[in-house]
């Protein structure tokens, strides 16, 4: 079972879902990244949970021969000089393997029950949608990461007035506003 993708490709889905991985020491079956390769659609699936949080992204490949699942840890060594990566899966491990020979890692599977992430995904996408906005990815992320939480946990509450109004956050006693582009 092997697959050949671009090594963008696979740095983007890891940096896509390496944030849905677990820390939790208790939950090693969540500390890695399910790589999902289709035969079918020519794609690989990438899919990380931690319990609370689920990411799941999905690339091109340049080569597939079979359809095959496999983990990774979330993360790619610096230095990889190659545009492509191939990935195989045989004897209870993953290889993974720069096309240009300088890099490669090795990953011995783990034996873990993973959720079906389609089926959650599914089974929420058939819920009725009560609102939809729209609001540029880049200044949510900064307002998000302009909240200083000095190590302590507290929910921030996400405020809708109403349609086209900004979207409000809400910290402790602090509040941003982010303006929405669309709502429908």
């Amino acid at each position: 079972m092997k697959a050949i993708i671009d090594t963008y490709e696979l740095k983007r889905i890891i940096k896509a879902t390496k944030g849905f991985v677990s820390k939790n020491d208790d939950r090693p079956a969540l500390q890695w990244i399910r790589l999902d390769f289709d035969k079918e659609t020519g794609k690989v699936k990438a899919s990380a949970l931690d319990g609370f949080m689920l990411s799941v992204e999905f690339a091109p490949l340049i080569e597939l021969d079979e359809s095959f699942y496999t983990y990774i840890k979330p993360y790619l060594p610096i230095g990889i000089k190659s545009d492509y990566i191939e990935i195989s899966v045989g004897n209870e491990f993953c290889n993974i393997v720069e096309k240009a020979g300088y890099y490669s890692i090795r990953y011995k599977q783990p034996q873990i029950k993973w959720l079906d992430t389609d089926k959650i995904v599914f089974d929420l996408e058939k819920e009725e949608i009560v609102a939809s906005i729209y609001i540029d990815n880049k200044k949510l992320a900064d307002m998000l990461k302009s909240i200083d939480t000095n190590g302590i946990q507290k929910p921030t509450i996400i405020e809708f007035r109403g349609e086209n109004k900004p979207v409000m956050l809400k910290y402790g006693s602090g509040t941003r506003m982010l303006q929405v582009i669309s709502s429908k």
